[in-house]
């Protein structure tokens, strides 16, 4: 889940499953990566890989909002690609939102979601009036930029607001899980739930296929 700036870090967008971000026209790497430091930018994630027989890079940069519990990190981030001796940019966005809360950003792990693809995981937890959420997005690259094409709600507890032997009380947490699919290119995402959820509810589990713009539920 990342909050997208309006015109003050105070005012945030609702949650979004696909969005239309900025995009750094840059062939240089040396030169995106000098304009991320000058904006104050840090090194959130960098990890190599191979796809397609070529080498590449997943370059995730973070830059604190604030201290506040309700501050995350803007992010932004790039996919380079090594010609010869040098690095460089293949998809890029200089604005993936914001996550993540008192001024840190969110976890992120490269991940493999399908046979030749790779994208970024983030895990991102809050508390709200007692309720503790952990949010799941996957960011991966679409053409020439990096979008987040999934994002769902991987756990929630209510303990802060509830006493645990309280009828009112619940606590969940769903499994991800990529696996082959539809898409020959990318894997499903399958999500399971397990534990109990608000009102007594029953979450059956769910299975995700990537569209070409974002997973959809099918």
């Amino acid at each position: 889940m990342f909050k997208h700036k309006l015109t003050q870090l105070t005012a945030f967008s609702v949650l979004l499953l696909c969005f239309s971000p900025l995009t750094l026209a840059l062939s240089s790497a040396n030169d995106w990566l000098a304009t991320a430091q000058q904006e104050g930018f840090t090194v959130l994630l960098q990890k190599d890989f191979k796809q397609n027989q070529q080498n590449k890079r997943m370059v995730i940069q973070a830059k604190s909002t604030g201290e506040d519990h309700v501050s995350g990190a803007i992010l932004r981030g790039a996919v380079l690609v090594k010609q010869g001796k040098t690095w460089q940019v293949e998809s890029a966005t200089s604005d993936l939102g914001e996550s993540g809360s008192w001024g840190q950003p969110p976890e992120a792990q490269l991940i493999k979601i399908g046979p030749d693809q790779y994208g970024v995981l983030f895990k991102n937890a809050y508390t709200n009036q007692g309720v503790t959420t952990e949010n799941t997005s996957l960011v991966t690259a679409v053409g020439t930029q990096l979008k987040e094409v999934f994002s769902l709600n991987t756990s929630e507890d209510n303990s802060g607001a509830c006493d645990e032997s309280s009828d009112c009380y619940y606590s969940y947490e769903t499994q991800l899980e990529f696996v082959p699919g539809r898409n020959p290119d990318y894997f499903d995402i399958k999500a399971v739930t397990k534990g109990s959820l608000p009102e007594g509810k029953k979450k059956k589990p769910q299975r995700f296929s990537f569209t070409g713009e974002q997973y959809k539920a099918r």
